[in-house]
């Protein structure tokens, strides 16, 4: 029980009867050792509890009238004044004190009745042994023995005519017993003390774990400290100088080097080294290979953190002519989102200074160092890709309003002025340099000036404007310019939406003339005289009036119309009933012609396809010639001529045509022309 837990106790029981005995036994406070206070508290008891006992007897002596009473009595007297000994501290002499007045009660008690020494010296020398045993020494004990023997054998001179044999068997009685409590007390002695040694091993470990725990904790609170210093700063030059330096400088080590990989993933690029030597290592442009040619490569290669606790010891170590004093070192991979970003480098002039225990803090600072690298490159590129962003907007901007004020559709210069009753037009410039009483404020969209406001101050009120009304024409000015670049961009749809719509329309004219003009038999249209359906030639009655008509439209481009003869009137619903129905029937057309554009492209891209495979399919130049001329033919029914070289057909005779044979009849109008001779 330790030295707080003992009151402890007391105070717990403190209405119980035990609780009067522990106060009888406790020791004084100047014994701080836990040993000497369990000895106190020992002597203590056990002297309290003989002082009874002894009191007892010498009671019960008295009043039989015994001569051995007075002695008990003396003895009783001497172990209270042992006892109080005990409590103040003076256990030891307490316990000597005690012993030698038994020793002493035990002798008299034989010199007055002689009758039976053994039994009587037995009686006593238990007891001092059995005490002697408890609260002395194994010296103590010996010296003890050999007192009691030597006055057993004395007593064969003080008591003339004792025979010698009993005394010789008391005396060796009493060796005995002393010889026993030796024997115990020395294997009791040495138990204890192999059980000290256990405990003291067992310390020495606890300590070493101990200091070895409060060690790393110390890393790793040096670590994290560095950690929240590092993510803090976002530009990675400054991010990399200032972890290599805090590194070096809070591990107390003798250089510190950062490298990152490059994008092809082929070396690692010294970025940040302390001291000079790392000045001089960034102006080399130091670079390692990522393999296992080196510490840093190999640790990048395998993703794990390499060690050399002992440099002059590794055959893997390469030694730097910069850094002789490098004794240990340690690569730790920084790596972010399971890919290498780079590797941290430490290295201590101190060997041992880098080894297994102190790794776990470096890995756990990689990380965090890692983490804040990748933050840094993303916090690079997103900037990068803002300002990119802003100057695309800006220039956007800046083009837009270029192309709004046009001077066609509207002036190259807009603004207004007030002179406090009239609103008028601003025909020239605002004046480049304001004067002092004049409140000059940009009108900016996406960072780009595109107008000012200017506010002349009245005389009389000074020249100078106050910050609130440079906020308030500010804050005017901002608003001003979201709205007018909202009519701006409105305006500009607006026009763009129009030229989409007149592009529609040409594009479906131009279509629709093409369409009709590819038609081998034209049609105008048909028309139905309530019995049947007939095709409408405008030679004949396409050009007879009707009373009622709705144009044909598509993408809003006439292309026809629907017309019905002898209807001055027709009801609003039916009106309305025709209008959809012609409505649909311009998109069905108009679905159906584009339909069929595909199909015809889908065909000539089939034949040329097929033209092309065959052509490949020749081996020499003459019959490239052959085989592309001849399916030409073929694919249009007609005859063709392939040409190398000038064309000199107007000085020359025409050279010999290969006709197209087995096909008579075109394929379909496949080709964009009507050519009936293809040179090449």
């Amino acid at each position: 029980m330790s030295n707080d837990q003992y009151p402890q106790q007391i105070a717990s029981q403190r209405k119980t009867p035990l609780a009067v005995w522990y106060r009888l036994l406790e020791p004084p406070a100047s014994i701080q050792e836990a040993g000497a206070r369990r000895q106190a508290r020992l002597s203590s008891g056990l002297l309290l509890i003989f002082t009874a006992l002894i009191g007892a007897g010498a009671v019960a002596s008295l009043l039989v009238g015994s001569q051995s009473g007075f002695v008990l009595s003396g003895t009783a007297v001497v172990s209270a004044v042992a006892y109080v000994l005990s409590r103040a501290g003076r256990y030891t002499l307490g316990s000597i004190l005690a012993l030698g007045a038994i020793n002493l009660a035990a002798f008299a008690t034989v010199l007055l009745d002689p009758t039976d020494i053994v039994r009587t010296l037995l009686s006593f020398t238990t007891v001092v042994f059995i005490l002697g045993g408890a609260l002395l020494s194994i010296r103590g004990v010996a010296v003890l023995t050999a007192l009691n023997v030597g006055g057993t054998l004395l007593l064969s001179v003080l008591i003339p005519g004792t025979p010698f044999a009993e005394v010789m068997s008391a005396a060796g009685m009493v060796a005995t017993l002393g010889g026993l409590v030796l024997v115990t007390g020395r294997h009791r002695n040495l138990i204890e003390r192999e059980r000290v040694d256990e405990v003291n091993a067992t310390s020495r470990e606890l300590q070493a774990l101990r200091s070895s725990v409060e060690h790393r904790i110390a890393d790793m609170t040096l670590a994290s400290d560095i950690g929240r210093h590092i993510s803090q700063v976002r530009d990675l030059d400054v991010l990399l100088a200032n972890s290599a330096e805090l590194v070096r400088s809070r591990f107390d080590l003798y250089y510190t080097q950062i490298y990152l990989v490059d994008t092809a993933w082929h070396t690692l690029v010294l970025r940040a080294g302390t001291g000079d030597v790392g000045l001089e290592l960034l102006r080399r442009a130091h670079r390692l290979p990522i393999d296992a040619g080196s510490i840093n490569g190999r640790a990048a290669t395998e993703k794990r953190a390499i060690i050399v606790a002992d440099t002059r010891r590794s055959s893997t170590f390469k030694p730097n002519p910069l850094l002789p004093g490098t004794r240990s070192e340690m690569a730790v991979p920084l790596i972010a989102g399971g890919r290498v970003v780079g590797v941290l480098d430490l290295q201590s002039s101190t060997p041992g200074a880098l080894s297994e225990e102190n790794l776990l803090a470096f890995e756990t600072l990689a990380a965090q160092l890692a983490i804040a690298i990748d933050n840094a490159r993303l916090f690079a590129e997103a900037e990068e890709a803002r300002t990119e962003v802003e100057h695309q907007a800006s220039r956007l901007t800046r083009e837009g309003w270029q192309t709004f004020l046009d001077a066609v559709n509207r002036s190259e210069r807009l603004g207004y002025t007030f002179d406090r009753q009239t609103l008028t037009p601003l025909t020239g410039p605002l004046p480049r340099a304001p004067g002092a009483s004049t409140l000059d404020v940009p009108v900016t969209v996406a960072g780009e000036p595109i107008g000012r406001i200017q506010l002349e101050r009245d005389a009389s009120l000074g020249e100078a404007w106050s910050e609130e009304d440079a906020g308030l024409v500010a804050a005017i000015a901002a608003r001003a310019a979201t709205q007018i670049e909202n009519l701006r961009q409105q305006a500009q749809a607006e026009q763009y939406r129009a030229e989409a719509e007149a592009m529609a329309r040409r594009l479906t004219h131009e279509g629709w003339d093409d369409f009709l003009r590819s038609r081998t038999a034209p049609v105008a249209g048909y028309t139905y005289d309530s019995v049947r359906v007939t095709p409408l030639n405008t030679a004949s009655n396409g050009d007879e009036p009707a009373e009622f008509s709705l144009p044909l439209q598509v993408q809003n481009e006439a292309v026809g119309k629907v017309a019905i003869e002898g209807a001055e009137h027709l009801d609003p619903e039916i009106e309305k009933a025709l209008a959809e129905i012609v409505h649909q029937l311009g998109s069905h057309i108009e679905n159906l012609r584009l339909t069929e554009q595909i199909e015809v492209r889908a065909r000539r891209e089939q034949l040329l396809s097929e033209i092309t495979a065959r052509v490949h399919k020749a081996v020499d130049g003459d019959a490239v010639m052959r085989t592309a001329v001849q399916e030409l033919g073929r694919a249009l029914g007609r005859r063709a001529f392939i040409y190398l070289g000038a064309d000199d057909r107007a000085q020359h005779s025409r050279p010999e045509s290969i006709p197209a044979s087995g096909a008579t009849t075109p394929r379909g109008n496949l080709l964009d022309d009507d050519t009936r001779e293809l040179s090449l």
